[in-house]
């Protein structure tokens, strides 16, 4: 994910958790949601932007493709 970038020996060993957080700052990104199956390390005031994936479906599940069709909505009507 990092390749390419003056700081990718950073990424090693982190979570995914830092390194979505890191990519998501870096990039200056006010509002994003990540998908994924690796839910460890993901601090509680973050989890609203993390929709939890089954390893074996991925977005093929239908209710991930429901939850992230909710949060996309809710991220972008006028009052989310």
């Amino acid at each position: 994910m990092a390749r390419g970038w003056a700081d990718e020996n950073q990424w090693d060993g982190k979570t995914r958790y830092d390194q979505i957080c890191r990519y998501a700052a870096r990039s200056q990104l006010r509002h994003w949601i990540a998908l994924d199956d690796d839910v460890q390390g993901w601090a509680e005031g973050s989890a609203q932007q993390l929709i939890a994936c089954v390893p074996d479906f991925g977005l093929g599940s239908p209710q991930t493709q429901a939850e992230l069709q909710r949060r996309l909505e809710e991220m972008c009507s006028p009052h989310g």
